[in-house]
């Protein structure tokens, strides 16, 4: 199983047994799932990163914006690699699994393989499902999804 983790203002966690849209999504949630009832894992957290901007244009966003969100993903990171049932735990860029699609484009990708989506989940949550699907070889840039 894979444990998908987006460490956004107010973190998602995704864990799934599989790639399979039907069966493989466990447990979607704002806090991490009681790990322990379900047997080992896998963690995948996407690790925050500036992009460079060319000379001369403003950021939007704001740098220590990223450097909390790289602090709160470490704080997640250690507490759930520290766990007995945790066999690895690994850091992706968003780029490494979303490339440069836009944010909306992606959400929808997601949620039209998981249908689950629709129950009015966050983008967070989302985009941990979208982690955890990664990890298991969805390539959400170039499809099928």
């Amino acid at each position: 199983m894979i444990l998908g983790i987006d460490p956004g203002a107010k973190p998602g966690f995704a864990l799934l047994r599989s790639a399979d849209p039907s069966a493989g999504l466990v447990y979607v949630g704002r806090e991490p799932p009681e790990l322990g009832r379900h047997g080992h894992f896998t963690a995948i957290v996407e690790r925050p990163e500036l992009r460079p901007v060319p000379p001369g244009v403003r950021r939007k966003i704001n740098p220590n914006a990223i450097v909390t969100l790289a602090f709160t993903a470490g704080e997640i990171a250690g507490r759930i690699a520290a766990r007995a049932d945790c066999v690895s735990m690994s850091a992706i860029a968003p780029r490494t699994w979303k490339g440069q699609v836009a944010k909306a484009a992606m959400l929808n990708r997601i949620r039209s393989r998981y249908h689950e989506c629709e129950l009015g989940l966050s983008d967070d949550e989302i985009d941990a499902i979208g982690i955890a699907a990664f990890g298991f070889g969805i390539d959400w840039v170039r499809g099928p999804w």
